[in-house]
């Protein structure tokens, strides 16, 4: 797998090109759950026992699931950014799209699933990140941004919760 990953920097980036990795342990696995949960035949015994344990996960959040350990649940996200120098032109976007593919490939040989991170979804994540006093809720309230405006002068319309 490492000799696989290595085709993220072997790829022909522009000079000046940046890479940014973030990891991201994030308390919100009630989408993985309700999955879970669902998965099962609705009022089946199985269903029944799925709920119940998903409700024990759930307590992982804030408080280690076990006395000697500290054990909580996450999910983990791993995000990838790619900033290019200069201004973009159709030559650049088109080179910048290609340089998308190629790393998403790269990554799905490595077994990892890939996805490209929408304005919204990025705007969600940091606000994720970022909100504390959200962490681990069920309910995320999606951020949103203003469309008429250029990409780097959008901002979000959240309501912060300190």
């Amino acid at each position: 797998m490492a000799r696989i990953l290595l085709g993220l920097f072997n790829q022909q980036y522009q000079v000046g090109t940046t890479l940014q990795f973030c990891l991201w342990a994030s308390p919100e696995i009630s989408p993985a759950l309700a999955h879970w949960i669902h998965a099962r035949q609705p009022g089946s015994i199985y269903e029944r026992m799925a709920r119940r344990r998903a409700e024990y996960l759930s307590q992982g959040l804030r408080q280690s699931l076990f006395s000697d350990s500290p054990y909580l649940l996450r999910n983990f996200q791993v995000t990838l950014a790619v900033f290019m120098p200069g201004e973009p032109d159709s030559h650049g976007i088109t080179d910048a799209l290609a340089l998308r593919d190629g790393l998403m490939g790269v990554l799905r040989s490595a077994g990892f699933p890939s996805r490209t991170l929408e304005p919204a979804g990025l705007l969600n994540l940091l606000d994720e990140m970022l909100n504390p006093a959200k962490l681990g809720s069920s309910a995320p309230s999606p951020a949103t941004m203003t469309t008429n405006n250029p990409s780097r002068n959008r901002y979000w319309h959240g309501t912060p919760k300190y």
